[in-house]
């Protein structure tokens, strides 16, 4: 407790007079004969005992009352716990993460934050605003007004702990304390299974809480068995909560309609569906769901080239026959083949797929080309001659994982088929137990690490693989095998053949740090941009030969369609998306917020804040006593005798 008035604190000096007074009152009694006196002399006694014990409480009433007279001039108040709210330090935390796009009431909690931060805190009080992915120092809310409206969502959702470190650097005095305020739904994650205690002990939280906290959303798509004229697309959805209603899903190329569907939830949280689409091309493709909830994940950008034929090159020691069979009069592939001492090198560069047919060596300037095929995560195909092989064969493909071993001149079945192997998984509808399984008359052991696809009878490999490069085990000339009339060679090597293409990826994910690989030649002094409606940047970039490479750090930051620009000429569209990491909506297990008092609305922040900023004033309180005392005084005076 303190004092406005402490000089009037002497007046507490004058409760020595009525101590004095009755103290001291110097009174002459005089004596009076009475003939019979005992009876009298107790009466006396007990009166003088009964009358001293009125005087003290007398007394003591009146010490009490003046006392309380005094101490309510000297105006008493019990200190703020805090400074004055307009004069302490306050961080805002405004979580602008994609999760806070979440209804309440018809609005998103993010625009409901912002509404109540312009409602109910001073205009002209300074501040400082943090988000995700903004900082600001010492605002007020006259001018930053409009910034205020302006703020988007951010698909960077840092750890808390992050969050609270930019608020720390922005203390002038890092040993003083200061009020943190967070605006969040709370759907934080964090490294953090204790309570989170920062350098101030006044930690705040408006939760902002949606309605409910179902959702639907599309996690990815993927193309099967693209043609010339048709593609497959497959979509992925998933939803937080099982549900009986119909939810309506649209594929669109821009405007136009290429598909429609409807998604139920009943019995899984799971959800695949395929579209077939007229074309082989999709330029502003759009996954779209019919959800109203969480906006960001309803809707998936896609982009899909038109398919280029797949280059294969054979190199051959014997007849290629069945290689032609199976590529060359097919659309999608575009075969060549050459004997081993007349290769065009500048066809092997450009090639997907390199077949090595039954060679028993590799010359110098060919392993070259081999390696740097092999790191550019191309496939790479050995058949294996029914003769002995060099050295630099074995040792070109230990280095890639296979070892070859000895070459063995028994006869042995093909009869055992992977069909869980992702290359024949979908070749086969079910597994065949009457096949007429093809036979060899000699074949090389294989060792080292590497998946079997297809085998000897004696469990031995006949088809393996490591990484991109496959490797067959015997010949498949007439006189070592009649592989090549057996139903197991058009889709061992034609599945081979079609996952050797370039793997389109149909989009990105933003702020993300990736490298894309593009198919185009630049000259070293060109430079390609990235431009969307909301926002150009030039990304970095590295030209090799055949391919561009750029590299994106956390770019970019919108969802959407963004132009490859070379110049002024559109090399293409690529989509990027937001990551789906807030889809679940799943509350943190952690104790980090434990620490921080919880409030409805910013409306009851300041409300509490402020409290906390006042003084309890208690003069009343002493004026109440002194009336009080008074009233006890009289009563004494008029009833104790």
């Amino acid at each position: 407790m303190a004092f406005k008035n402490i000089a009037v604190l002497y007046g507490l000096f004058l409760l020595l007079i009525p101590i004095f007074i009755h103290l001291f009152q110097f009174r002459k009694f005089k004596s009076i004969p009475f003939t019979n006196v005992a009876f009298l002399k107790k009466i006396e006694l007990q009166s003088r005992k009964s009358s001293q014990l009125k005087k003290w409480l007398v007394l003591l009433s009146r010490l009490f009352m003046l006392s309380a007279i005094i101490l309510a001039f000297a105006e008493p108040f019990i200190p703020a716990k805090t400074k004055k709210y307009e004069d302490q330090p306050l961080y805002v935390y405004l979580d602008n993460s994609l999760s806070m796009q979440q209804k309440h009431q018809g609005l998103s909690l993010f625009e409901q934050a912002k509404q109540e931060l312009l409602q109910n805190l001073p205009k002209d009080k300074t501040f400082n605003l943090v988000t995700n992915n903004q900082t600001y120092a010492n605002i007020n809310l006259n001018e930053f007004q409009k910034e205020l409206f302006d703020l988007e969502y951010s698909p960077f959702q840092p750890e808390f702990e992050e969050v609270y470190l930019k608020v720390e650097s922005l203390q002038e005095d890092p040993k003083l304390p200061f009020t943190f305020l967070m605006l969040s739904d709370g759907l934080h994650s964090s490294n953090n299974s204790e309570s989170f205690t920062g350098k101030t002990t006044d930690l705040h939280w408006v939760h902002y809480q949606a309605e409910r906290l179902d959702n639907v959303k599309v996690d990815t798509a993927f193309v099967k068995q693209n043609s010339n004229e048709t593609l497959n697309l497959w979509a992925s959805f998933s939803a937080n909560t099982t549900n009986d209603q119909p939810i309506s899903v649209s594929v669109y190329d821009d405007n136009k309609l290429l598909g429609k569907s409807t998604l139920i939830f009943k019995d899984s949280l799971k959800q695949t569906l395929q579209f077939t689409i007229n074309q082989n091309s999709i330029q502003q493709g759009r996954i779209e769901v019919d959800q109203n909830d969480l906006a960001y994940d309803n809707y998936l950008y896609f982009t899909k080239q038109k398919a280029q034929p797949i280059n294969i090159v054979s190199i051959n020691s014997v007849s290629d026959d069945f290689l032609k069979h199976i590529f060359l009069n097919d659309s999608e592939f575009s075969y060549h083949n050459f004997s081993l001492n007349a290769i065009d090198y500048k066809v092997l560069q450009e090639a997907d797929l390199i077949a090595l047919n039954e060679i028993k060596g590799i010359p110098t300037a060919l392993s070259g080309h081999l390696k740097t095929h092999v790191n550019k995560e191309k496939q790479l195909i050995f058949i294996l001659p029914d003769e002995p092989i060099d050295e630099n064969l074995r040792q070109f493909t230990k280095a890639q994982g296979i070892r070859i071993k000895n070459l063995n001149q028994n006869e042995l079945k093909i009869a055992k088929i992977n069909y869980e192997h992702p290359l024949l998984k979908d070749v086969f509808k079910k597994k065949t137990t009457n096949f007429d399984y093809p036979k060899v008359s000699s074949y090389y052991s294989l060792a080292g690490i590497q998946d079997k696809i297809i085998s000897f009878s004696t469990g031995e490999p006949f088809l393996v693989k490591k990484e991109n490069v496959y490797a067959f085990a015997a010949a498949f000339n007439k006189e070592n095998s009649n592989y090549k009339r057996s139903p197991l060679i058009v889709p061992s090597l034609y599945t081979i053949a079609k996952n050797s293409g370039a793997q389109e990826v149909l989009y990105h994910t933003t702020y993300t740090n990736q490298e894309i690989r593009l198919p185009y030649s630049l000259e070293k002094d060109q430079i390609v941009q990235l431009i969307h409606p909301q926002e150009k940047f030039i990304p970095r970039q590295r030209i090799f030969d055949d391919y561009l490479q750029i590299s994106l750090n956390q770019e970019p930051y919108f969802a959407g369609f963004y132009k490859l620009l070379k110049g002024t000429d559109t090399l293409r569209r690529l989509a990027f998306n937001h990551p789906r990491t807030e889809s679940k909506l799943t509350k943190s297990e952690y104790k980090t917020f434990e620490t921080f008092k919880k409030h409805k609305s910013i409306a009851d922040f300041t409300y509490l804040i402020n409290k906390q900023s006042e003084e309890q004033k208690l003069w009343k309180w002493f004026i109440i006593f002194a009336l009080l005392f008074l009233l006890i005084e009289t009563l004494l005076l008029k009833r104790l005798k």
